[in-house]
């Protein structure tokens, strides 16, 4: 195994992987939500531009 996939690996098993089910287990469902749309919001802008340069203006809301 690749070092740097071993310490990857390690790092989602021992800190990803146990923080997002402390994530999941104390937030409620509806502040989930509203995090996740929050960060798609985001990316909005960034579509939008992508849409315009690839000539799909009626892709771009």
């Amino acid at each position: 195994m690749e070092g740097s996939f071993r310490f990857n690996d390690k790092l989602d098993a021992y800190v990803i992987e146990p923080a997002s089910k402390g994530y999941d287990y104390v937030t409620p469902a509806f502040v989930q939500r509203r995090v996740s749309n929050f960060f798609s919001n985001l990316k909005g802008p960034a579509n939008v531009i992508n849409s315009l340069l690839q000539l799909k203006p009626d892709v771009a809301y």
